[in-house]
């Protein structure tokens, strides 16, 4: 096998996992927002707390203000808790954000 079928097949690995930052969240649900598909990662503490959400499914030509808008919302939904907008950083695959908790 040459050396670029072998860096193809890692790239195609690491691009079909959904694991969060290392040791970072606690908790992870699965929630779908307007046809996308998130897995919702957190950690709450006190009234603070930060999530990130990673899109599980295909979507060709995702606009990134539209799907980091529905991964807002699934994070929302999931947490119960208030996204930071000033936080909110990523793209059409992975966002993250701080959390507002009451």
């Amino acid at each position: 096998m040459s050396a670029r079928w072998m860096v193809a097949a890692v790239c195609l690995a690491l691009a079909a996992c959904d694991s969060p930052s290392p040791g970072r969240f606690a908790q992870e649900a699965r929630h779908a927002v307007d046809g996308d598909r998130f897995a919702v990662h957190w950690t709450v503490e006190g009234r603070q707390g930060a999530a990130q959400a990673i899109r599980l499914n295909r979507r060709w030509g995702a606009r990134p203000a539209v799907v980091r808008a529905r991964a807002v919302a699934a994070i929302e939904q999931v947490t119960r808790c208030r996204v930071d907008g000033r936080t909110v950083s990523g793209d059409a695959n992975v966002v993250r954000a701080t959390l507002i908790c009451r």
